[in-house]
């Protein structure tokens, strides 16, 4: 069986979120002239809005946590590399995550 086109899945206690899928079914802002998803939105999607942290890692190891209270600051888009950057509106640029590799639930 084949799947096309998949917005988003949960598998056991992970959920799969397919940015690319999801400009094109939630609300898209243009910040900074590019085309960015809320983190917000793709956490209540995904089941996961409301957690007290939350935790990010990019591909070359750099992590960072944000709490809950932040997070409806948190945006997604894709850059220039065709990689995932999150950054935070109004917060220090040391909690952008360039090359997103993973979120996680911090309990």
């Amino acid at each position: 069986m084949w799947v096309k086109s998949i917005y988003y899945f949960l598998f056991g206690n992970s959920a799969y979120f397919s940015v690319k899928n999801g400009l094109t079914l939630l609300t898209v802002s243009d910040i900074e002239n590019r085309d960015c998803i809320s983190l917000n939105d793709i956490f209540k999607v995904c089941g996961i809005a409301g957690t007290q942290k939350y935790f990010f890692k990019a591909t070359d190891d750099y992590s960072i946590e944000i709490d809950s209270a932040s997070i409806e600051k948190g945006y997604i888009y894709f850059n220039d590399d065709n990689g995932l950057t999150v950054f935070f509106e109004g917060m220090p640029k040391n909690t952008t995550v360039k090359n997103l590799m993973l979120v996680r639930t911090v309990e």
